[in-house]
């Protein structure tokens, strides 16, 4: 993915932590960044690091987290496009506090320490000015209140032929579509997989929800929409075998997996009176599971 420059100051010029400098230091800044694309789930940076660099992030999406002793994952905040990480354990010489893992395909553009140390020669009084700020909100432990809009997005994923997907995410978005704007999405709506993760950050700018319809084996435009989802919806027909799916076994697998918010949705066609039945797969990794009732005569 290619970034000018001019992008980069507006990015720094959107900040935080950078707004208020004047146009020439950051100009100076946004030339001293490198860029680097970090993949889907991969863990960008590891709690316990040496901090020698500040990240913005330009595109894509970060999440925050930390291992406790049993080996569960505490999640915390995700980072957003224009959100600037690690400043202050850089300035303070301190180790990394949290992992930090990219949820999605995300370009970051990255200050390190001796360009750090060469902007504040040129720039003293602005950089220590605002650096300083940063290290005191962080400290303080001060919320910002972020404006932006922020899409949540949810995969919807059948597991057995028996479900209907384009109908499952058809009365979704209605759903969602009372609490702001929503759009459905599937794997042929984007022409080519390059283009794919700009097009999505384009999306969710003008977006409260987004729903991507799935489906049981992934070509590269599928993938390419589970990973950019911050939600998985498994949807599943409660009447059938409770033997996990090829489809589920490589989701275990997948390093996004562990990051994302999971549902289940258990689907059953019913003549009332309904006795409930004990089901089912991978239930035990969802955070939620809801019970459909589809009433037929």
């Amino acid at each position: 993915m290619t970034v000018s420059t001019s992008e980069l100051f507006e990015l720094l010029k959107a900040s935080n932590d950078f707004s208020e400098l004047s146009a020439e230091v950051l100009l100076e800044l946004a030339k001293s960044l490198r860029l680097e694309t970090v993949p889907g789930g991969t863990k960008f940076i590891k709690e316990g690091s040496d901090a020698d660099s500040l990240f913005l992030l330009v595109s894509g999406r970060l999440r925050v987290s930390r291992t406790i002793h049993d080996g569960n994952k505490l999640m915390y905040n995700e980072v957003l496009p224009g959100d600037c990480i690690g400043e202050t354990s850089m300035i303070l010489r301190q180790a990394r506090t949290a992992d930090i893992s990219a949820t999605r395909e995300s370009v970051v553009a990255i200050l390190d320490y001796p360009q750090y140390e060469e902007l504040v020669k040129q720039f003293p009084v602005e950089l220590n000015r605002a650096f300083s700020n940063a290290i005191y909100r962080h400290l303080r432990h001060e919320r910002q209140v972020d404006k932006r809009r922020r899409a949540q997005s949810f995969y919807i994923l059948p597991i057995h032929d028996s479900i209907d997907v384009n109908a499952f995410s058809d009365n979704l978005y209605i759903a969602l579509s009372e609490y702001g704007k929503c759009q459905v999405l599937d794997g042929h709506y984007f022409e080519d997989v390059e283009s794919h993760g700009r097009e999505l950050d384009q999306i969710e700018s003008i977006n409260d929800y987004i729903v991507f319809k799935g489906a049981p084996t992934f070509d590269d435009k599928q993938k390419a929409n589970f990973e950019h989802a911050d939600q998985l919806v498994l949807v599943a027909d409660g009447s059938l075998s409770t033997e996990l799916s090829p489809i589920e076994n490589s989701l275990l697998e997948h390093p996004n997996f562990l990051l994302m918010r999971r549902h289940l949705a258990l689907v059953f066609q019913i003549k009332l009176p309904f006795q409930p039945i004990a089901y089912y797969g991978i239930k035990n990794a969802m955070q939620n599971v809801f019970i459909l009732l589809n009433t037929v005569n």
